[in-house]
């Protein structure tokens, strides 16, 4: 997962001022790490809710790229059975210290990375059964390739990395949750160089989830929003000048109706070893960002923005 960059935030301040673009929620979600001071594993969160709130496409500060094929999903088969989910909070970022879950009997989720490319080349494995097995939960992230590859392609190959993600989820097995690429706001994710907007973004996850549930045995299958970097302002365009993490992800969500979504992965962190990180409200302080969390409450933000898409 990329690291991020943040303006100039300091965690050190806990003074909480009245944030104005950011609603608190009503109820926590539910997302823990394996420890404090780690990466916590991208968790599905609930199909946003709302009236869809489609919005006229805006003029990206970049050079417009190439207009690509319709946005319509795939047909979806309609005769496979809803796979049932194990209801985790706990996880790993790759294969590799499962063992210590399965030892402690608290099984959780595994992230496993795939890089499709746009010949489903799929990076290490496409057989996940070792893992469910064991009890555990299993996610696979569908990149395109990693930097300067892009996360995902240039706009033009987003219909041939959908088939791709889509060839790699028909002969894989074990799995039926995949989450499209990873961080899109991050510039260390973009197509050698190249920033992947909202409306770019929104346009390769509708096709990428309607080739997966287009597969046999994947109908159900569900496919993720790629979370955004928090902390990260290195995405400007005209209605986010100041790079907004939580109005990029906004944004996204505006570009999709609620039946187009399976669901969110969320991107959080505490970045000291101390346990009380999880559940301080810490705020940014430079002018701009000072209604944004820092720290793992970051979250919040994300949920809050979700129903005012």
């Amino acid at each position: 997962m990329s690291s991020s960059t943040q303006p100039n935030a300091s965690p050190d301040s806990e003074a909480e001022p009245s944030p104005k673009n950011a609603p608190e929620p009503q109820t926590d979600v539910d997302a823990a790490g394996t420890s404090a001071g780690t990466e916590t594993p991208e968790t599905d969160a609930a199909s946003p809710k709302g009236t869809a709130g489609g919005t006229a496409e805006t003029e990206p500060t970049e050079p417009e790229l190439a207009e690509t094929e319709s946005l319509e999903s795939e047909p979806v088969a309609a005769d496979d059975a809803v796979p049932i989910f194990p209801e985790y909070i706990f996880g790993l970022h790759e294969a590799g210290g499962e063992h210590l879950m399965v030892a402690a009997e608290r099984c959780g989720w595994v992230l496993e990375l795939a890089a499709v490319g746009l010949d489903a080349a799929g990076g290490r494995r496409a057989d996940y059964r070792d893992l469910t097995a064991q009890g555990l939960g299993v996610m696979v992230r569908l990149d395109h390739g990693y930097a300067p590859q892009g996360t995902l392609p240039l706009p033009d190959q987003y219909p041939a990395f959908a088939q791709s993600c889509a060839d790699f989820v028909a002969r894989s097995r074990g799995c039926h949750i995949w989450i499209i690429g990873n961080e899109p706001n991050h510039a260390m994710e973009w197509p050698n160089g190249t920033p992947i907007f909202p409306w770019h973004y929104a346009k390769a996850y509708r096709l990428c989830r309607g080739a997966i549930r287009s597969r046999p045995g994947h109908a159900q299958d569900m496919v993720l929003l790629a979370g955004p970097a928090p902390w990260n302002a290195q995405l400007t365009y005209p209605t986010n000048p100041a790079g907004d993490w939580i109005q990029y992800f906004c944004d996204t969500l505006k570009e999709l109706a609620d039946n187009e979504c399976d669901g969110i992965s969320l991107h959080t962190y505490t970045r000291a070893h101390d346990p009380a990180m999880i559940t301080a409200d810490l705020w940014q302080l430079q002018p701009g960002y000072q209604h944004l969390r820092n720290e793992f409450r970051t979250y919040r933000d994300f949920m809050a923005a979700i129903p005012f898409r």
